[in-house]
């Protein structure tokens, strides 16, 4: 096995999220400076995940706009944040009484940020589920930053990104990541 190393992966902005009543979350980064807000729901896989959608532009909308949203990268940032965000699930406004409109918000400054893939320490011989508790933290954290959390652990440790798939999975399998779902990031 390759000596475990630190991989640096590109500079990201990482986006904010801004968390409101009823499961209505606002979020911006680079690629959507002027908010999205979105309104998540617990699906019955445990997941926190899209059900409404709210853009106030001073552009026109268009479906090019709507293509752009990085609609994937905002659940994977919610389901990061699915503990704080659960809690206001059910602070729904009054039966009859109209939703009113997110309040408009200064458009979003980016930060560069160089983050560090941290390498895993991989025991020989079977897996402790202290190991895969750890593959289940990295994983969740790079899934918010890069387009490869795999690929990205895999460099890091000096492994296959098959083990690194293999890993996640029985992490999955213990509880310690929620059900994957799909091409749906996280």
């Amino acid at each position: 096995m390759a000596e475990n190393k630190s991989v640096e992966i590109a500079a990201w902005a990482l986006g904010q999220l801004s968390i409101g009543e009823g499961g209505w979350v606002a979020f911006a980064d680079d690629s959507v400076p002027e908010w999205v807000h979105v309104r998540v729901r617990e699906n019955g896989h445990g997941r926190l995940v899209i059900c409404e959608l709210y853009l106030a532009r001073e552009q026109r909308i268009d479906s090019a706009a709507l293509r752009a949203l990085p609609i994937g990268r905002i659940e994977a940032q919610v389901n990061a944040f699915a503990g704080e965000i659960r809690l206001h699930l059910k602070d729904a406004p009054r039966p009859g009484v109209e939703l009113q409109p997110p309040q408009p918000q200064p458009r979003w400054q980016s930060h560069e940020v160089i983050n560090v893939v941290p390498a895993l320490d991989v025991p020989a011989g079977r897996k402790p589920d202290g190991f895969y508790r750890r593959v289940a933290e990295v994983y969740a954290e790079l899934a918010l930053l890069s387009r490869r959390p795999a690929t990205d652990m895999a460099e890091a440790s000096g492994v296959s990104a098959a083990s690194v798939h293999r890993w996640v999975a029985e992490a999955r399998r213990r509880g310690h990541l929620p059900r994957a779902e799909p091409g749906r990031r996280g």
